[in-house]
């Protein structure tokens, strides 16, 4: 045996074949670094899927799960680092992703996306029965481009229900799917709330014109169709104007109005618009009486200058769409508007000289509306209404300037 002195390994003996043979000292340390590396990894714990939605139910949070492995009834899981959630009913499951729901106590508004883990000595897993590999199942029963104009509903609990398109399908939250079952009848609206990358969940929508339509008999098995988005934010173009006008001698009031129309869409066609502009009437006109002089000269007597004002300054009111967001929505509204009224009268007497007289009124009115919206769930959609102000009556020099108003309006909208 050859000991070889300046090798940098010098715990190594050379063998007549060409191989190195370890020592007893260096193989103890390469077991030891094994054991600590598997002892480390034995405890490490992965994900085992994600929170797609919740609701708080009284004390209570209902949270929906989309997991990769069957779980029992009844056990408990870990919601991020610190929150223990019990297991509830098992829902569905597509392309050996599972999905349940879980009970947590307390009131929580969880994120979707939130990582899901075993509660490690409490949670027992089920071994899935044998399949086929997820990408070669994928390959055979479902493409990748499929779009996600229709759909179909694979479980309902309560007023939510899950259908079978995700992330994977463009499927994004607060998109709108209608409801209709295998007879092509109309149950209702879910709006899409957790989207997960097979299977998406939401809210079906008991809404006014869906009262008689059973919209909560949804069942699994239904059909959806995409019918648009819920766009949060719309930004209206509005032109207004007043078919009926006032006339003063030979004059004829200017009505307008219009504006920025903000607004916020909530939840079931109800949604709120506030005007950055207003409405106003407007009119001026001078009327003169004659006589004559000795001379056959006609000459001014009295010259009456009359001016009245009226403006409807930024209106905001409350709105519920209907057939939400159907190709034609029709809405009404209600709310109110700051008034503004001013009379003025100007005499000017050949004898008695010049007076004048005004009055004017600042109030908030109420105001009541309704109209159609085209595309309501799209980008850009137009819309027409009419608004109806409530405004006061005015009087001054025995004459009466009735303020209330009906207009007309044209909208383009830009929503996001």
């Amino acid at each position: 045996m050859h000991i070889t002195q300046n090798h940098c390994i010098t715990a190594l003996d050379y063998q007549p074949h060409g191989k190195y043979k370890e020592n007893s000292e260096f193989y103890m340390m390469r077991t030891i670094l094994i054991l600590l590396l598997f002892g480390t990894n034995s405890f490490a714990q992965e994900s085992i899927g994600k929170v797609i939605g919740s609701q708080i139910k009284e004390n209570s949070t209902e949270v929906f799960l989309e997991v990769n492995k069957t779980l029992v009834s009844g056990t408990s899981i870990r919601l991020g680092n610190e929150l223990i959630a019990s297991v509830g009913d098992r829902l569905s499951e597509k392309f050996n992703l599972f999905y349940y729901t879980a009970i947590l106590s307390g009131k929580y508004n969880l994120p979707a996306g939130l990582d899901v883990y075993p509660d490690s000595g409490v949670v027992k897993l089920e071994a899935p029965p044998v399949k086929l590999s997820f990408w070669r199942k994928l390959t055979r029963t479902w493409d990748a481009f499929t779009p996600k104009k229709y759909a179909e509903v694979t479980a309902v609990s309560g007023k939510r229900a899950l259908i079978d398109r995700g992330s994977m399908n463009e499927v994004h939250e607060r998109d709108l799917y209608a409801i209709y079952n295998s007879s092509g009848r109309y149950k209702g609206i879910l709006e899409l709330q957790g989207v997960g990358d097979f299977q998406s969940q939401g809210q079906l929508y008991n809404r006014m014109e869906d009262l008689n339509r059973n919209v909560f008999s949804t069942v699994a098995g239904d059909k959806a169709v995409f019918k648009g988005q819920r766009k949060l934010f719309n930004l209206h173009f509005l032109y207004s104007w007043r078919d009926s006008k006032e006339q003063i001698f030979d004059t004829r009031e200017k009505a307008i109005g219009g504006g920025l129309l903000w607004t916020v869409t909530l939840k079931d066609g109800w949604g709120i618009e506030f005007l950055f502009g207003m409405f106003r009437r407007e009119i001026k006109s001078t009327g003169a009486y004659y006589y004559y002089y000795s001379f056959g000269r006609m000459l001014p007597e009295e010259e009456i200058q009359i001016s009245w004002d009226t403006s409807y300054i930024c209106p905001i009111w409350l709105r519920k769409n209907f057939l939400y967001p159907f190709v034609v929505s029709p809405y009404i509204g209600v709310g109110a508007a700051f008034f503004e009224g001013n009379m003025k009268y100007v005499f000017n007497n050949r004898v008695t000289g010049m007076s004048l007289a005004n009055t004017s009124k600042k109030q908030f009115i109420p105001m009541i509306g309704s109209g159609i919206e085209f595309f309501p769930g799209r980008f850009l959609h137009p819309r027409f209404e009419v608004r109806y102000f409530h405004s006061p009556d005015m009087t001054l020099a025995g004459d009466t300037y009735k303020t209330k108003s009906l207009y007309y309006s044209l909208g383009l909208s830009t929503s996001w």
